[in-house]
């Protein structure tokens, strides 16, 4: 999964991330803190991820917060290779979109 802001985030961590049916791992920050990349490991065979980013995390080069990410959701079924997608925008400190996919 990436997390992509419209400009350098710090102190963005990997606790920053609540997953629901699933914990995020592998958290590795990539173009100079503008780009994130993580990966989410299912708690089961067959459940509904939800990932979500809290307001307020993290902050530009000017100490100015992130907003709310809208929660991603995906349905995880090992047993199923077909799986129901759910594409999230993740806002950026000034309300811009950022990008978001599991």
């Amino acid at each position: 999964m990436n997390a992509t802001w419209d400009k350098p985030v710090r102190n963005f961590a990997l606790s920053d991330i609540v997953v629901m049916g699933g914990t995020a791992t592998n958290f590795v920050a990539l173009a100079g803190g503008v780009v994130y990349t993580f990966d989410i490991v299912p708690s089961a065979t067959v459940i509904d991820i939800t990932v979500n980013i809290a307001a307020g995390v993290c902050t530009d080069l000017a100490y100015n917060p992130n907003l709310p990410a809208t929660p991603l959701l995906r349905h995880h079924s090992a047993r199923d290779p077909g799986y129901c997608f759910a594409h999230s925008t993740l806002r950026d400190l000034n309300g811009q979109t950022a990008f978001g996919r599991l």
